[in-house]
């Protein structure tokens, strides 16, 4: 099985030649070349989502934006329809009202949310699989979507496999005192860095991870090449293999 993480990067017109609309059809070629089996994007919005969905024809997607009309930003999980068939969907905003739509700490000025999907194989396989993308603002912000997040994490049936995947804008070493001790992150101690702002090279940052449970990794990759002659997004993609056990 493999998993995909990508930050998209919005569509605003401030980015010139890396706009949303330019960047598009090589965010889909990539992803037609990696065949991966679910992708985890960030930074989508409503139209966004559906141009991703009627270029991605062999997956299935599942959106919510953070606003409190649940448009605006979201976090989707997109998987292959021929393996997974969805069987549940969930969303929670990383705030003290986990369950309030649109609901965030002012500090950070934007909701944060964390995107759940309870995928099932044709074989009776389960994945549970969460994406999300947390606080940059606000230190104490981040410290509040960590400990929602893997609280939620906490509740889940760790008799199936999970994979947690997204833009944690931190490193892992802030991450490490959330998470539980099971859960295990994708890669070396010595990743990549994954944010580079669009100046590609080796990057500004290290802060989009996959973290998983039960699921022995294969291969991982931060991808820092650019592809078709253009990067496709401020963020390097992060491609992690597992089969389950």
């Amino acid at each position: 099985m493999k998993v995909l993480s990508l930050n998209v990067r919005i569509d605003v017109p401030v980015d010139g030649e890396h706009q949303w609309l330019y960047r598009l059809p090589t965010i889909l070629a990539y992803i037609q070349h990696h065949q991966p089996d679910v992708c985890l994007f960030q930074e989508v919005n409503e139209t966004m989502f559906v141009q991703l969905q009627e270029g991605l024809t062999h997956y299935m997607g599942d959106y919510v934006g953070r606003d409190a009309n649940k448009k605006g930003e979201g976090c989707p999980i997109f998987f292959k329809k021929d393996i997974f068939e969805l069987k549940k969907s969930d969303t929670i905003w990383l705030s003290h009202t986990p369950r309030t739509p649109g609901s965030m700490d002012q500090e950070e000025g934007f909701p944060r949310i964390a995107q759940y999907a309870l995928l099932k194989t044709k074989h009776d396989f389960f994945l549970q699989v969460i994406n999300t993308h947390l606080a940059y603002r606000s230190t104490r912000n981040q410290d509040l979507n960590l400990k929602v997040l893997f609280d939620y994490v906490h509740h889940l049936d760790q008799s199936h496999p999970v994979v947690i995947g997204g833009d944690f804008n931190m490193p892992k070493s802030k991450i490490v005192n959330y998470k539980p001790r099971e859960y295990a992150f994708s890669g070396s101690d010595n990743l990549a860095n994954t944010y580079h702002e669009f100046q590609g090279g080796l990057g500004l940052r290290q802060i989009d991870h996959l973290i998983v449970h039960q699921l022995k990794e294969e291969n991982f990759m931060i991808d820092q090449a650019p592809y078709l002659g253009r990067h496709v997004s401020d963020h390097y993609p992060i491609i992690g293999e597992y089969v389950y056990g």
